[in-house]
């Protein structure tokens, strides 16, 4: 009997060998195979994941908007004077644990957003009355106050944070871009104030007591030692602007439009470029309607107005037959009642308004739809907080 009949051999392989690589290699094939199924599985596992997650996130836009009662409390300083004037202007930082007023006694006083206790109050010396408190966007930290004597004081309220004993804590700041001393705008009281800031322009408008619309535009530079910013007087435009109940003065986007708003709903429309009026006055309002509350919507691109009647109009400059002109969009309406309170979003087009019945509601502009309605007592200023929360 020879040796191949006792030990058969293929490839120079022997048989045995041969079982042994045929079975790590199905070894293989299944341990790929699983493999193969288990990412597969996984992938699905993932993507479903995701899809949960989109939808978890995307569900509440189906859903109705929910406001619910916080704290209620009387704001009391810290050194227990209780009557600092009234309250002239009011926001409330991202975070939500600190919030700012402007009072009519030239104080702005930082306090806990949660129970009113006061954190600092600043005096904002001045000899001069404090008539007016803007913000010039509706996402904007600058403040404008404007003084009885035509001066006015620009600020910019800033909110650092730190965690000392590992408890974060929201810190307040006020800074004065242009110094604290007030610059001198005009030599008479202001009946309307408001002003646009960019970077490298500031432009501040005013209504006077005799009826004149005065509008200074000013060139920023900063100091490359100190970053101290000046303002150096680039062109005054002044106009005769026949107005009889002066409502609002806003400046537009890039500081270009300036809208005067009259109380028996004309508007005046001036392009500071040109510097000349856009066509005749803008009747806003119907049925001698009267213009009750105004803003720019977020952008300072639009305008929205409401009225006696509880309508509200938003307005776009648009390309008309002679040039721009101020055309009406969308509308909403709140009520019968006078339209009281126009507050912004920051960070959305959305705005809540409030008439003097104290109905309120929370409306959609690009939705052109109204999100929740609510009476509530408000009895004072609105304010959201930067995220709409």
């Amino acid at each position: 009997m020879s040796d191949d009949a006792i030990s058969p051999q293929r490839f120079g392989l022997s048989l045995a060998a041969i079982d042994r690589i045929k079975r790590r290699r199905n070894l293989k094939d299944r341990g790929a195979s699983l493999a193969i199924g288990v990412g597969g599985v996984l992938v699905i596992v993932f993507i479903l994941l995701i899809f949960i997650y989109l939808l978890w996130e995307v569900l509440p836009l189906f859903g109705g908007a929910e406001l619910e009662e916080g704290h209620e409390y009387t704001l009391q300083s810290a050194s227990g004077e209780q009557d600092l004037g009234r309250t002239l202007f009011l926001e409330v930082e991202e975070q939500i644990q600190v919030a700012a007023r402007v009072t009519s006694a030239g104080v702005l006083e930082y306090f806990n957003a949660h129970n009113g206790h006061s954190i600092e109050q600043i005096r904002l010396d001045h000899s001069a009355q404090l008539t007016h408190v803007v913000r010039p966007a509706a996402d904007s930290s600058d403040i404008g106050l404007a003084y009885n004597d035509g001066s006015v004081l620009l600020l910019k309220n800033q909110y650092g944070v730190t965690f000392p004993n590992d408890v974060k804590t929201v810190v307040p700041e006020l800074l004065y871009p242009f110094g604290q001393e007030p610059m001198q705008f005009i030599n008479e009281p202001l009946r309307l104030f408001n002003y646009h800031i960019d970077e490298g322009q500031l432009v501040i408008a005013g209504l006077t007591a005799s009826g004149d619309l005065q509008v200074k535009k000013y060139a920023i530079e900063e100091d490359f030692l100190t970053e101290a910013l000046t303002a150096e007087l680039e062109d005054e435009i002044q106009i005769a602007a026949s107005i009889s109940m002066p409502h609002n003065l806003l400046l537009g986007s890039n500081g270009r439009w300036l809208y005067l708003l009259d109380r028996s709903g004309q508007a005046l429309v001036y392009d500071l470029q040109e510097q000349a009026p856009i066509g005749k006055p803008v009747q806003l309002t119907e049925n001698g309607l009267e213009v009750t509350a105004s803003t720019l919507l977020l952008g300072n691109i639009s305008l929205l107005v409401g009225d006696s009647a509880g309508n509200i109009q938003q307005w776009f400059m648009v390309n008309g037959e002679q040039g721009k002109e101020l055309t009406p969009i969308r509308s909403f309406k709140l009520g019968n009642a006078a339209i009281s309170q126009i507050e912004l979003a920051q960070r959305r087009k959305d705005f809540i308004a409030q008439d003097v019945d104290g109905k309120l509601a929370i409306f959609n502009t690009t939705a052109e739809r109204e999100v929740l309605e609510r009476t509530i007592d408000v009895g004072g200023l609105m304010v959201l907080s930067p995220r709409s929360n």
